[in-house]
C-alpha cells in the first residue's frame, strides 16, 4: 500500500500471498487503523470535560460549591446571602446532603411551630378569661379550657388569668381566685397551676412597670392560694431571694400565711371593700327606701357571685329592727330583696346561699341577742309571704350543718374544709380528743 509504513514480517508474509489475498489484507488493516483513530480523538476529548471539570476529591457530588459559595461549617456564608433563602438537601440520596444541617433544619421549624401554636393558645386564653370576666360562668370556662387540651400550655392560662386581674377591682380578683379554687387539678393540674404561679414570680419586675402595687397583690393571691389548697404551703420556700423585689415579694407571703387568724383574713382578702360596700348600700336604703338606687348600686358593685352577702346582712337588719319601725324595718328589707328578686337582679341560688349562712350562725347570734331564732322566724315567714321562700327551702336550709361533711356518702371539698376547721378550732378550745375522732 502507497504512503503506509510496511514491517519485515508483513513484507514476508505479502511474499507468500496471491494478488486478491494482499488486497483483502490491505483492505483489513486500512479499516482497523481507522477505528484506533476514531477511539484516539474519543479519549482525548474525554480527558479534556475531566481536566476542565471540578469533582470532589471524596468521589461524591457534581463538584459545585457547598451552600451557593459560602463555606462549610463554622462559617458565616456568602456575602449578601439570606439563610431563610438557602435550600438545603433534606434528601439522603442527594449529593448535597449533610446530616448536621438537617438536624439543625428540623429543630428551627419545630421551634418555629412551637412558637406559632404559643402564641394561637394565648390569644385564645386571653379571650376566655375576658369572657369569664363579664359572666362569671365557671362552666364555661371549664368547658373551652377541655376543648382546648394541651395541658402542657395550662401555666400560660393561670399567668394570664392573674395579669388581667392585677389591674382591675377586686371582683375580678375574687373572681380569679374562685376560678382557680375551682378548676384546680379537674381542670388544671396542679404542676400547670404551680409553673403559672412561678413564672409570675420571675416576671414581677416586668409586672411593677405596669402595676406599681403588683407586689403586695402577687403576695395576696399566692397566699389565698394557699389557703384553697391550689398551692402547696411551702411554695413560699420556693420564691428566689434575690433581687430585693423578689425578697420583698417572699416576706409578705410568709407574713400573710403566719399572723393569727390568717386563713380568715385571706378568706376575705378581696371581698372586705365589698362587704363594706354592701353595708352602706342598706344603710342608704334603710333610710331612703329608695328601691331605684339599691339597685343601681348593687349593679355598679358587679359582684352577682357575691349576692349572698346582700341577702346576709339584709336578714341580719331586718331581724334587729322592730317591725314596727320606719328605718331598716322588716318589711322593707324583704320587700327590697323582693324587687331584686323580681328584676333579676338577684338569683334564687344567692338568696339560698344567703339565707342558709344565717341559719347557719343562729347559735351564735343567740349569743348576743337572746331572740335571734325567734326574730328569724319572723323574717323568713314574711319572706315566705312575698314568695320568697318555700317551705321545703327553708327546711333545706335549716337541715344544712355547714360545720360537718355531707352524709350518704356525699362529701364536697368545702364542707370537708369547714368540718376540718370547726374541728380543729373546737379541740383548741377542750382538748378533746374523742370529740375531734367523733367529727
Amino acid at each position: 500500500m502507497e504512503g503506509d509504513e510496511v514491517t519485515p514480517s508483513e513484507s514476508a508474509l505479502r511474499s507468500f500471498l496471491t494478488e486478491s489475498q494482499r488486497a483483502a489484507l490491505d483492505e483489513a488493516l486500512a479499516e482497523k487503523a481507522a477505528e484506533h483513530a476514531v477511539a484516539a480523538r474519543a479519549a482525548g476529548h474525554q480527558k479534556a470535560l475531566v481536566e476542565s471539570d471540578r469533582k470532589s476529591r471524596m468521589g461524591k457530588g457534581t463538584g459545585a460549591a457547598k451552600k451557593g459559595g459560602g463555606g462549610g461549617r463554622f462559617t458565616w456564608g456568602s456575602i449578601m446571602t439570606n439563610a431563610d433563602d438557602v435550600e438545603v438537601a433534606l434528601d439522603r440520596s442527594d449529593p448535597n446532603y449533610d446530616s448536621e444541617e438537617e438536624r439543625t433544619t428540623v429543630m428551627l421549624r419545630q421551634q418555629r411551630s412551637l412558637k406559632e401554636e404559643v402564641n394561637w393558645y394565648k390569644q385564645q386564653v386571653a379571650g376566655i378569661v375576658e369572657e369569664y370576666f363579664g359572666s362569671g360562668d365557671i362552666a364555661e370556662v371549664a368547658e373551652s379550657l377541655d376543648e382546648l387540651g394541651m395541658l402542657d400550655l395550662m401555666h400560660y392560662f393561670v399567668k394570664r388569668l392573674i395579669t388581667l386581674s392585677l389591674d382591675r377591682k377586686d371582683r375580678e380578683r375574687e373572681m380569679t381566685s374562685v376560678l382557680l379554687s375551682s378548676l384546680y387539678a379537674e381542670v388544671i393540674p396542679p404542676e400547670q397551676v404551680q409553673k403559672g404561679f412561678l413564672s409570675l414570680v420571675n416576671s414581677l419586675e416586668d409586672l411593677v412597670l405596669d402595676v406599681p402595687g403588683a407586689p403586695d397583690l402577687l403576695a395576696t393571691f399566692i397566699s389565698r392560694a394557699v389557703v384553697d389548697d391550689v398551692l402547696p404551703p411551702a411554695m413560699a420556700n420556693r420564691i428566689p431571694e434575690a433581687p430585693a423585689a423578689l425578697l420583698l415579694l417572699k416576706q409578705k407571703v410568709e407574713a400573710n400565711l403566719l399572723t393569727r387568724h390568717s386563713a380568715e383574713k385571706i378568706l376575705r382578702c378581696w371581698s372586705s371593700d365589698t362587704k363594706e360596700s354592701i353595708q352602706k348600700l342598706l344603710t342608704e336604703y334603710g333610710a331612703s327606701l329608695d328601691l331605684d338606687e339599691a339597685a343601681r348600686c348593687l349593679r355598679n358593685l358587679s359582684v352577682p357571685f357575691f349576692h349572698h352577702e346582700l341577702v346576709k346582712q339584709a336578714i341580719h337588719l331586718a331581724m334587729s329592727s322592730p317591725s314596727s319601725s320606719a328605718s331598716g324595718s322588716r318589711e322593707a328589707m324583704v320587700g327590697l330583696l323582693t324587687c331584686l328578686m323580681a328584676s333579676g337582679e338577684l338569683r334564687s341560688v344567692q338568696l339560698l346561699k344567703g339565707v342558709k349562712r344565717v341559719t347557719a350562725t343562729l347559735d351564735d347570734l343567740c349569743l348576743d341577742n337572746p331572740t335571734a331564732k325567734v326574730d328569724f322566724q319572723e323574717v323568713t315567714k314574711l319572706m315566705m309571704s312575698a314568695d320568697l321562700l318555700s317551705s321545703s327551702d327553708l327546711a333545706s336550709c335549716s337541715s344544712e350543718d355547714t360545720s360537718a361533711p355531707a352524709t350518704n356518702g356525699t362529701h364536697s371539698l368545702s364542707a370537708f374544709k369547714s368540718a376540718s376547721i370547726a374541728a380543729v378550732r373546737e379541740y383548741f378550745d377542750s382538748s378533746d380528743v374523742d370529740e375531734v375522732a367523733r367529727r
